[in-house]
């Protein structure tokens, strides 16, 4: 599986996703997790950029796996026009 991230291709430092107090950018091979509010100064937490993209891949797998067991077909009692 391949999980991309927009800011990699684009070589961009800026945040890729904020809100709720968080904040991720990529930085220098490192995906930096800081509070939104922390000041600039203050360092953020790191993780190398293979490893957060691995971890995403490993969390769509378990997703896409949740969402496949959850959604069965529907018993006949559901049915619009059982017997039909």
């Amino acid at each position: 599986m391949f999980v991309r991230l927009a800011a990699v291709e684009a070589h961009s430092d800026a945040a890729f996703t904020w809100g709720n107090i968080t904040l991720l950018r990529v930085t220098d091979g490192l995906v930096e997790v800081r509070y939104d509010y922390d000041d600039e100064a203050d360092p953020g937490d790191a993780i190398p950029l293979a490893d957060f993209i691995d971890l995403l891949a490993q969390w769509r797998a378990r997703v896409e796996a949740r969402a496949m067991e959850s959604s069965g077909p529907l018993p006949e009692t559901y049915r619009r026009n059982p017997g039909r």
